[in-house]
């Protein structure tokens, strides 16, 4: 495995980790089950010479040296008889120059550790001690020479960055370090000679105390890792027995302890979830934001599938995703899927997938992204809504991408391929087309944003207004790539179009209206005044326009007119109201309607209509006096609920009603309950008619239960602003009765006349018939002539008479 490689899989969490590990004192090398070097530290390399690339693939016994090859051998079977128990030995074993080096070092066999799968083997160079012990033997030789060795050595301790010490087998303190000195505060003189435990009584009982109770009795080499309070100190402890007593390197290893809590405490309190996922795809460790966001206990996490934790929908696409990322080379991975709560809630989660430093296991970072997804889909529905699709074109290669919106604007099919040039195909030949080309090359020349409105033809042949935007990206002065959006704005362009039309329309019917009419903004500057604003005020339109009003019309801050206009504009109400204008000697008509931009005000000159007020309301009162003194009883009631609302003393006097008494009640309460059908029917049968209408006979009841008959005439019109019938009632009552007595002898004539044409006619009749027989002689003298004659002129005569007085009686009709 190549070092670099191995560091850039590494999170940086572990890579602080793995910087401590590679800056150590101590060389680490992790040996396969064939005790093949699968990993070596660069303090390992720095120690023995040998770099992974030279070590892979061999085995640690190829270097050992022969004289130490047996007792290596036997420490590996111990190593591998017990498993996770660390085992200490020394050996010499050949550097990369060729030399052997002397090493003391730890093997803990952790084959079984899923996350390790390897022999863990710890060491360090002993070389120089091994020859300052051999030294020392010699020393004894060579009091001078062991003096200087003593001192060399010394030098060399002074200069490690560890702390170091030497004790008897009393534990006296025999030899301290400047780096010792420096850790715990002590000078060399307050620790030499005294007992370790003497010197910190607080550690009596620690695992640094047993560290050294285990190496003395033991006599083998004892590594610990240990916290003392007092001097708030985490220290790496390595114990070496000797004949007469022990030495023992103290690593200050509070930084890397602060530095793995910290990461302990993120992995804990961070508010993203964090995991470490087997291949198995179960997670082997997770963070207490990822037990909370899913609604799991922390067992239940490690004991449930991922598959069962994915969104039903997505479990394929995850298990194809992570193979694929374990087959590749990538070293971090970046995707978004759906989960499932154990309530049954699905929430999106996005995550980022970090190859640890076992293979065999995946770092993941999720973060809850359910609230961004859902203003996605907001921000999806609402480009749907707007018909706002993107689109780009990559100068560099000549592709170009469209989105499923675009292709729906361009109304394109699917086999369709945008290009960098067959977009322009879809404007007209001309000004459209000259228009969004040349938008389109500015932007690309000159990286100016474009900005259009255009009409395109789409691939089914609608013409269609968009809205086209675009910026440039540009590369050492090169435009390379193009990108933006379109957007239909056909219905709102059509709208506006037709806005425009509609506006220039008002404005045409605002300048052909009758009425005068002018606008005011919200600071009282005309912005509009129309011809016959001009006209009758005898004001130009230029003069008016773009001026303060009340500059203008000063003279009427004490009329109406201003107290109006404030009203509207001040409460934004619409107000109508008439006015006279002194300095036009005239009265007008005022509509004023505020907006939200100003005041709208319609005016009308109204001089003559209040004359013709005036004459009227001249006329009404002498319609008034003839109402009230008019002989005949008259009535007006109003026509929609037909009550009385007004009477003359005429018909106060006949109907004996008060005049209080006639407003309370309406014309039914007058009429006999048999006859109120046939009214009602005459009223509706009449009600729209404007001309004086001829009823013909009723009947009224007076207040004493008099029947009376009345002819009714009436006429429509508008009485105190309510629709109303005037009624005149003209009692009928005697002259009816007179008609009916002459009906009865009328009838006696009948009677007479017919006695005369059947009574008196029958002899006539029989005399008529009897005449032509008479026979006279053919010699009959003038005197008999004479006398017949007169019988049938006298005969003719009485018959005509008969009949006159027959025709007399059945032509008589008083009606």
């Amino acid at each position: 495995m190549d070092n670099a490689s191995h560091t850039d899989q590494t999170n940086p969490r572990e890579l602080r980790f793995r910087k401590l590990i590679e800056h150590s004192y101590a060389g680490i090398t992790l040996l396969d089950h064939e005790l093949k070097v699968v990993y070596r530290s660069p303090s390992a390399e720095r120690i023995t010479g040998w770099s992974l690339i030279n070590r892979t693939g061999q085995a640690v016994t190829s270097l050992v040296h022969p004289d130490d090859a047996l007792v290596l051998h036997q420490i590996l079977l111990r190593v591998y008889a017990q498993p996770g128990e660390p085992v200490t030995t020394r050996f010499r074993t050949r550097h990369y120059a060729g030399h052997y080096i002397t090493i003391d070092c730890t093997l803990t066999n952790l084959l079984d550790e899923p996350e390790v799968e390897a022999i863990v083997f710890n060491f360090v160079d002993v070389t120089k001690q091994v020859e300052r012990e051999a030294q020392q033997q010699q020393s004894r030789k060579a009091e001078s020479e062991a003096s200087q060795t003593s001192a060399k050595l010394e030098g060399i301790l002074d200069s490690i960055t560890d702390g170091f010490f030497t004790a008897d087998a009393d534990q006296r303190y025999t030899y301290v370090n400047k780096r010792l000195c420096q850790m715990v505060g002590l000078t060399a003189q307050e620790m030499i000679g005294r007992q370790v435990w003497d010197v910190f009584p607080d550690a009596v009982g620690s695992t640094t105390y047993d560290s050294i109770q285990e190496a003395l009795h033991e006599k083998h080499f004892v590594r610990s890792e240990d916290y003392y309070a007092p001097l708030d100190l985490w220290q790496e402890n390595r114990v070496y027995p000797g004949a007469d007593g022990f030495s023992m390197f103290i690593q200050d290893i509070t930084n890397r302890k602060k530095a793995d809590e910290q990461l302990r405490l993120l992995f804990d309190r961070a508010p993203d979830m964090i995991g470490i996922l087997g291949l198995d795809r179960y997670f082997k460790r997770v963070n207490p934001a990822m037990c909370s966001q899913l609604e799991y206990a922390e067992k239940q996490l490690l004991d449930t599938s991922l598959d069962h934790l994915v969104h039903p929908d997505d479990v394929e696409v995850s298990r194809d995703r992570t193979e694929a990322f374990i087959a590749s080379d990538n070293q971090t991975m970046y995707f978004e899927n759906r989960f499932l709560t154990k309530s049954g809630k699905a929430i999106w989660l996005s995550w980022t997938v970090t190859r640890s430093a076992n293979e065999k296991q995946l770092f993941c970072v999720g973060k809850d992204i359910s609230d961004k997804k859902e203003i996605e889909n907001l921000l999806h529905k609402a480009n749907q809504l707007a018909r706002i699709g993107s689109w780009e074109v990559d100068r560099v290669n000549g592709t170009a991408y469209w989105s499923p919106i675009t292709r729906e604007i361009y109304e394109v099919p699917e086999s369709f391929v945008p290009s960098a040039n067959n977009w322009l195909s879809f404007y007209r030949q001309g000004a459209d087309r000259d228009y969004i080309a040349g938008k389109m090359a500015n932007t690309i020349a000159t990286g100016k944003p474009c900005d259009a409105e255009v009409v395109l033809v789409t691939a089914l042949g609608n013409l269609r207004w968009v809205r086209a935007m675009a910026e440039a990206e540009f590369r050492d002065g090169e435009c390379v790539r193009v990108y933006g959006s379109f957007q239909d704005i056909d219905q709102r362009k059509r709208a506006e179009l037709a806005a425009t039309a509609a506006l220039a329309e008002r404005n045409a019917i605002l300048e052909s209206i009758g009425d005068g009419f002018f606008a005011v903004d919200s600071n009282w500057i005309v912005t509009y005044w129309n011809a016959t604003a001009e006209k009758n005020t005898g004001k130009p339109r230029e003069t008016m326009l773009g001026k303060y009003f009340w500059d203008i019309y000063k003279d009427v801050l004490d009329l109406e007119f201003y107290r109006s206009y404030q009203h509207a504009m001040r409460e934004a109400t619409a107000v109508h109201f008439e006015d006279y204008y002194p300095a036009m000697q005239a009265w007008f008509a005022v509509s004023a309607y505020p907006s939200e931009n100003g005041l709208s005000v319609f005016f009308r000159d109204i001089s003559e209509s209040k004359r013709t007020m005036q004459a009227l309301a001249e006329s009404e009162k002498r319609y008034s006096d003839l109402f009230h003194l008019s002989p005949q009883p008259m009535f007006v009631y109003a026509m929609d609920t037909l009550k009385y609302l007004d009477v003359n003393e005429a018909a106060i006097a006949h109907y004996g009603y008060s005049h209080k008494e006639f407003l309370a009640m309406t014309i039914l309460d007058i009429r006999p309950a048999e006859d109120i059908p046939l009214v009602q029917q005459t009223v509706d049968l009449h009600q729209y008619q404007e001309k004086v209408i001829l009823h013909g006979i009723f009947r009224h009841r007076k207040k004493n239960g008099e029947l009376i008959n009345v002819d009714i005439q009436s006429n429509v019109i508008t009485y105190q602003g309510i629709k109303a019938k005037v009624v005149l009632a003209n009692d009928v009552t005697e002259r009816l009765q007179y008609i009916k007595a002459i009906e009865a002898q009328n009838e006696k004539l009948r009677e007479i006349s017919w006695m005369q044409s059947h009574v008196v006619r029958a002899p006539l009749a029989r005399i008529m018939a009897l005449l032509p027989m008479l026979e006279l002689p053919a010699e009959r003298n003038t005197e008999q002539q004479l006398i017949y004659d007169y019988l049938v002129a006298s005969a003719n005569d009485l018959d005509q008479v008969i009949h006159s007085i027959t025709d007399a009686t059945c032509d008589i009709n008083l009606k």
